[in-house]
């Protein structure tokens, strides 16, 4: 799930939110069980927004070097980094 999936939801509850994904082709690559994930308060009815702001900042990228080949990350960076025009 990317971070704009997640933003478009918040604010919806547990039972809606699945429901969308099971509307959602395969390519947006997210399940029921990735929306289970999510820090969910008051029996499901919406997550907490300080936990999911916390996602969003610190953890995704403590994520991202969890489930990124480093090797993969490097070459990525050096195609992506903007370089100079002249």
């Amino acid at each position: 799930m990317n971070e704009f999936q997640i933003k478009s939801y918040v604010g919806t509850n547990l039972q809606d939110m699945k429901a969308k994904v099971r509307t959602m082709p395969p390519s947006c690559d997210i399940t029921e069980d990735d929306v289970e994930l999510l820090p969910w308060i008051l029996g499901g009815l919406a997550t907490d927004v300080k936990k999911m702001t916390k996602l969003f900042t610190e953890d995704f990228e403590e994520i991202l070097q969890k489930v990124v080949d480093p090797e993969e990350a490097e070459e990525f960076e050096k195609r992506t980094t903007a370089r100079p025009l002249l």
